[in-house]
């Protein structure tokens, strides 16, 4: 925890180099969601991009950008889901900056993780602060995911992988299911195993069957309604998923120690077709 607040001496010529400057510079936000949220992502590109940050410092600053843009990303995606009030260019110019706010901040996260631990190592951070940001990270990489599905196009290996390794190293820290308030106002709390559900989850919805906004609303949903204990305790070394997620078309990405214990058995419910859904 000393390395990871000591040698504060790092000088950067970003224009958000203090938590100070990144509050003011924020209160100039423009009111329409879609141009504000196109500057949010592009503060985080060049927050990931700049050099001679205390990592401490990046950390605070990207979290603030993070909760600046909370409220742009819903209003954008709800825009897309109204097609009759849009023309589809306008509506693939909503649903680009959405889906690059999300990247862009699950690498934001990424990167501060990596700052935690510069050999490779554990994070050096305080435990409740790894969890925070590893739980950050999934939700942005869930997102993506999401906006994916809204379009009906695979969520892709690469995917899978980040979101896995971003898991792992929460095991490894110890810290998987450390219950944090994932951003202020939320009145639940959250953990890095709860975040994976919800992406896996929505896997297992079947979201190229369901209308674009019934796999939004069951995004949320769907950790809420599913009981927390669907991983095995009894080795942590080799957790396994429980059978009401191992029909998760993405489960030939999980990691191959998950793969090995899924039940041959397992079923898993579809969801509504897009024609029940119409009815």
């Amino acid at each position: 925890m000393l390395d990871w607040l000591s040698n504060r001496s790092h000088k950067t010529d970003h224009p958000m180099h203090s938590i100070e400057e990144a509050e003011r510079l924020l209160t100039g936000l423009l009111d329409e969601p879609l141009k504000a949220l196109e500057e949010i992502t592009s503060w985080l590109t060049t927050l990931t991009q700049a050099a001679g940050f205390h990592p401490a410092v990046r950390l605070a600053v990207i979290k603030l950008v993070d909760e600046a843009g909370r409220p742009f990303e819903p209003e954008l995606t709800l825009r897309y889901l109204k097609p009759r009030a849009h023309t589809e260019f306008e509506r693939r110019q909503l649903w680009d900056a959405a889906l690059q706010y999300w990247e862009r901040l699950a690498q934001a996260y990424r990167l501060c993780l990596d700052s935690m631990r510069p050999k490779g190592g554990l994070p050096r951070a305080p435990a409740a602060e790894v969890a925070l940001v590893i739980v950050r990270a999934l939700r942005a990489s869930g997102g993506q995911a999401r906006l994916l599905h809204l379009r009906y196009m695979p969520v892709r290996d690469e995917w899978w992988q980040k979101l896995f390794d971003l898991y792992a190293l929460s095991e490894a820290a110890g810290c998987d299911t450390h219950r944090v308030t994932a951003y202020p106002g939320e009145a639940l709390q959250t953990n890095a195993r709860q975040e994976l559900l919800r992406a896996m989850l929505l896997e297992t919805a079947r979201p190229a069957s369901m209308l674009a906004r019934h796999s939004d609303l069951a995004a949320p949903a769907w950790p809420r309604a599913m009981p927390m204990p669907v991983f095995s305790t009894a080795s942590r070394a080799t957790p396994a998923i429980g059978h009401s997620i191992s029909r998760c078309r993405g489960h030939r990405n999980w990691p191959r120690r998950w793969r090995r214990s899924l039940p041959p058995c397992a079923t898993m419910a579809r969801a509504p077709s897009r024609r029940s859904c119409a009815k």
